[in-house]
């Protein structure tokens, strides 16, 4: 069996793919009494030649069916006809102009008995309809009703509604050229209703369709999934939509910890809301309006409106950018008294609570900057790079700031240290202080000489802020002399570890001249410029020895000493460095002056200017 029909009387049509019951021949169809017995008032003249696969009744009380027959009580109706109340063929039904070209699978009577045809057909009396059609009470095609391209696959099943529209479903992924995916609403007129539409739909075919008494539409077939959600083999459906959500209303961009609300207008119908916020915001709501807190990071946010009896509306949304921290400047970059190395200072904004910490930059390639330290938020505002020997060259930096919800600020412009040479003879040069995207801060220079090298640092020049050299016409008198360079300039800040107006340079000795001669390459290993701070060397200048500090552990294949002259006056190989990874050189023995530092490892070999006073 495979299809049945219950008469008004009781009785029972059941038709499908049989040739007896009860021991009687009866041919793909049969009448039962109410008791479950054969009627034999019901006569066929011998049934249907072919499986039948959907029937129904008209009000007449005669009974259309379809399948995929070619002859009924000997006419030949091609897999459509319609049989008298006492089974007897129909002959007033047109469809034995040609019928359907293929096998009919489902057949819905409308309220004005004109009757919708589906199933594996492509014409119908000789005329092209793909899969899907109206007829009219009497089997002829119903002109009133627009075919157009109609499905691009088989239907199965339809259902009318109570406003006259039609559901079908089967294996069609689109209907008029619009993509559907095995399901679809048409209006009375034959065309879709694009206001019934699903997401992806069934991800297999839909089989057979029933209309709840709330007009919830039952599907099942072979699909496991529908609209992406787990459904196996059967699924239940709202036949309407509520409306979209007008567009949201709330901030377009957000900041780190931030407190935003966002809101539609109510939606007509609207039992409920779903909102989607991005992921890290924190906040639900089902009503119109939401508040959130933000965690900084931007994304899309949606709302739903639902109704209980309709369902979820299409989804409204909103793109929410990403606001930057601030960006925290540089106060000014100088060379410490008491360390003699880089530091560079910045004031802290006066709220710092959704501040986690600073980073330092420093530029390690030509506009390239690379992270070289974090202070955070609690924790003085400097740093001092130790990494950094000022003695060697001027360096340029930046900073950003990070907040609590993670994210970092651009980075800051950056500002470039006073690098002071001594070029001999008593003249010396020195490099500007440079801040990106800012004229030339300095006015003047100020050049101090340490006549005894002690720390009693006295004026001996003062230069325009345009001009970057000075020759001391006395240098001569003062063998042991320190130089150094600040500046005056209208800059201040007030970081926590105290005021500060002014910048210097690193400090140049007399007897020290900033040409020295290359060392010879002793080992065929080129010297790795960029890997030159994976060690430092410290007290520079030094006295008495110097410490070789390495980041981590090394395997140090060999230590040489150069003079000026690019002499070799020390050499150790194959070094055991201690539990700290340091290796400390005794330098007591050689003369004042500037020596270059060679050391190999098995990360390749460096080199670094060491001063001895």
């Amino acid at each position: 069996m495979k299809t049945i029909a219950l008469q008004s009387d009781g009785k029972i049509i059941v038709g499908g793919n049989f040739t007896r019951f009860d021991g009687q021949t009866v041919n793909n169809i049969v009448r039962l009494n109410a008791d479950g017995t054969q009627d034999n008032s019901f006569n066929t003249s011998g049934g249907a030649n072919g499986s039948i696969e959907c029937m129904a009744l008209q009000s007449d009380g005669k009974i259309i069916i379809g399948g995929s027959f070619t002859s009924v009580g000997g006419f030949p109706p091609a897999r459509i006809a319609r049989l008298n109340t006492n089974g007897s063929f129909d002959t007033g039904f047109n469809s034995i102009a040609g019928g359907a070209g293929s096998t009919v699978r489902d057949i819905e009577l409308k309220s004005n008995d004109k009757i919708l045809l589906s199933g594996d057909f492509t014409g119908y009396n000789l005329v092209q309809v793909n899969y899907f059609l109206r007829t009219t009470a009497s089997g002829g095609i119903d002109n009133g009703f627009e075919n157009g391209q109609s499905a691009n696959n088989p239907v199965y099943a339809i259902e009318e509604l109570s406003n006259r529209s039609i559901v079908i479903a089967g294996s069609f992924s689109a209907y008029d050229g619009a993509a559907v995916n095995r399901i679809a609403r048409i209006l009375e007129d034959g065309y879709l209703d694009t206001s019934f539409y699903s997401l992806t739909g069934a991800n297999g075919n839909i089989n057979v369709l029933a209309l709840q008494s709330d007009e919830k539409i039952i599907i099942a077939g072979s699909f496991t999934t529908y609209d992406g959600v787990l459904r196996n083999g059967i699924a239940r459906l709202y036949n309407c939509r509520i409306a979209q959500p007008n567009p949201i209303t709330g901030n377009d961009s957000t900041l780190c910890s931030q407190t935003l609300t966002y809101s539609v207008p109510p939606v007509a119908n609207a039992d409920s809301y779903e909102w989607i916020v991005p992921n890290g915001w924190t906040g639900t709501s089902d009503s119109n309006f939401i508040t959130i807190v933000s965690n900084g990071q931007g994304g899309v946010i949606s709302v739903r409106a639902f109704s209980d009896s309709c369902g979820y509306s299409d989804a409204q949304t909103k793109n929410v950018y990403q606001i930057l921290p601030p960006e925290i400047p540089i106060c000014l970059v100088t060379v410490d008294t008491a360390s003699t190395h880089n530091i560079l200072i910045w004031e802290k904004p006066a709220d710092k609570s959704l501040i986690d910490s600073f980073f330092i930059y420093r530029e390690t390639t030509t506009n390239v900057y690379t992270k070289i330290g974090a202070v955070h938020r609690d924790s003085l505002s400097a740093f001092h790079d130790y990494a950094a020997d000022p003695n060697v060259t001027s360096y340029r930096y930046k900073i950003s700031l990070l907040d609590i919800c993670g994210v970092e600020s651009a980075l800051s412009d950056f500002h470039h240290t006073i690098h002071l040479q001594n070029l001999g003879n008593g003249n010396f040069q020195w490099t500007f202080y440079d801040i990106e995207n800012a004229p030339n801060p300095v006015t003047e220079f100020n050049i101090y000489r340490d006549n005894q090298g002690n720390g009693n640092y006295a004026q001996i020049g003062l230069v325009p802020g345009t001009n970057a050299t000075f020759t001391d016409i006395n240098f001569s008198s003062f063998p042991n002399s320190i130089y150094v360079v600040d500046v005056n300039w209208s800059r201040s800040c007030t970081p926590q570890r105290g005021p500060v107006n002014t910048t210097r340079s690193n400090i140049r000795r007399v007897n020290r001249i900033d040409t020295i001669q290359e060392p010879p390459d002793t080992t065929g290993v080129s010297i790795q410029p960029l890997l030159q701070e994976s060690f430092r060397v410290y007290p520079n200048p030094a006295e008495d020895v110097i410490t070789i500090q390495f980041a981590t552990p090394a395997q140090v294949e060999r230590i040489q000493l150069f003079n000026a002259l690019g002499q070799m006056l020390h050499s150790e190989q194959r070094l055991q460095l201690n539990e700290a990874h340091q290796k400390t050189i005794s330098v007591a023995a050689l003369p004042k002056g500037i020596f270059m530092l060679l050391v190999e490892t098995d990360a390749g070999r460096f080199k670094r200017k060491v001063v001895i006073q």
